[in-house]
């Protein structure tokens, strides 16, 4: 935590195991005080197809963040991404633009081989370099820095 003079403070946390509000507490603290729920996921059918979804997933996204970076001149370490194929999606998401609708049915999908679905869904459509002039694409989803580029990158 960090405090501020004039009395505000910054709050650093992490995610963990999910959770689903049931009620707020009183209490006198200044801040919501709440009584939670766990949310488990849904059962994994196959471990060995999840984690070869998730293994794909993540080489298509360091694909485009490769991509990106050669376009853009930048070099840049790439993005570190978890292990667990059930974290991997959520953690996508989180680097990437997505319209509210899109992030909360990510949020919301308690099956990780669905949320793994959803991300990978997002792929940019296929631009070539350089034989046609510039247009943005209409994707909702993709990193502000894939409007700047032209590239085939999946």
């Amino acid at each position: 935590m960090e405090r501020h003079p004039d009395g505000r403070a910054h709050i650093i946390v992490s995610g963990g195991p999910r959770i689903a509000l049931q009620r707020f507490a009183p209490d006198a603290a200044p801040y919501h005080v709440a009584e939670v729920a766990w949310v488990p996921d849904e059962p994994v059918g196959s471990r060995v197809a999840l984690a070869v979804a998730s293994d794909e997933v993540a080489a298509n996204f360091r694909r485009v963040i490769r991509a990106l970076q050669e376009v853009n001149e930048e070099a840049a370490p790439l993005p570190t991404l978890p292990d667990d194929p059930a974290q991997l999606a959520w953690s996508i998401g989180a680097m990437i633009d997505l319209e509210l609708d899109a992030r909360h049915a990510l949020l919301a999908d308690r099956a990780p081989a669905s949320r793994l679905a959803r991300v990978d869904a997002l792929k940019p459509p296929r631009l070539t370099w350089p034989q046609r002039p510039f247009k943005p694409p209409s994707t909702i989803g993709w990193p502000t820095v894939w409007q700047r580029t032209n590239i085939q990158a999946w």
